[in-house]
C-alpha cells in the first residue's frame, strides 16, 4: 500500500491494520504454479467470519516468462525514481529558497541606500531609472 494513503486511512479512519495491495508467490514447479493461479483465483481467502482478510478475494494470475529478477528490478527502478523525484524538489526548494534570500538581501541593501541618500538630502529612484546605452552607427555598403 502506497505510504501516503495509509497515513491518511490511519489519521481518519479506525482501521489501522495493513492493506495489502499486491504480493507475489515464486514457485519451483511450472504445473503447480499454473494449478495453484487456475484453482485460487476469483474464491474466497476464507477463514473465519470474523477475520479480516475472510471476505476478500483472491486475485491470481499465471505470469509466463516472467522471473523473479524481473520484479527485483522493477521494484529497485521504481525506488530510483522515487529518491531522484525526492531529489529534483530538493533542489528546486534549495534554488528557491537562495533566490528569496538574494532578492530580501537585494531589498535590504537599496533600503540602505535610501535611507543614505534621503539622509544627505539627494533624491532616489530605484524602478523609473533609464538605462542609455550608446549604438554604433549603421554601416552600409557603398
Amino acid at each position: 500500500e502506497d505510504p501516503a494513503i495509509s497515513r491518511k486511512r490511519k489519521k481518519y479512519r479506525n482501521n489501522r491494520r495493513i492493506k495489502y495491495t499486491e504480493g507475489w508467490v515464486e514457485f519451483a514447479n511450472k504445473k503447480v504454479a499454473k494449478r495453484v493461479a487456475s484453482a485460487l483465483n476469483n474464491t474466497p481467502i476464507g477463514g473465519k467470519k470474523r477475520d479480516y482478510y475472510s471476505q476478500d478475494i483472491w486475485n491470481m494470475k499465471y505470469l509466463s516468462k516472467f522471473k523473479w529478477h524481473h520484479l527485483t528490478e522493477r521494484i529497485a527502478y521504481e525506488s530510483n525514481v522515487r529518491q531522484q523525484k525526492i531529489r529534483n524538489e530538493m533542489t528546486e526548494a534549495k534554488r528557491e529558497a537562495t533566490f528569496y534570500l538574494n532578492k530580501a538581501g537585494q531589498s535590504k541593501a537599496l533600503a540602505a541606500m535610501k535611507r543614505k541618500r534621503t539622509a544627505k538630502g539627494e533624491q532616489f529612484e530605484t524602478s523609473n531609472r533609464k538605462r542609455v546605452f550608446r549604438q554604433r552607427d549603421l554601416v552600409t555598403k557603398d
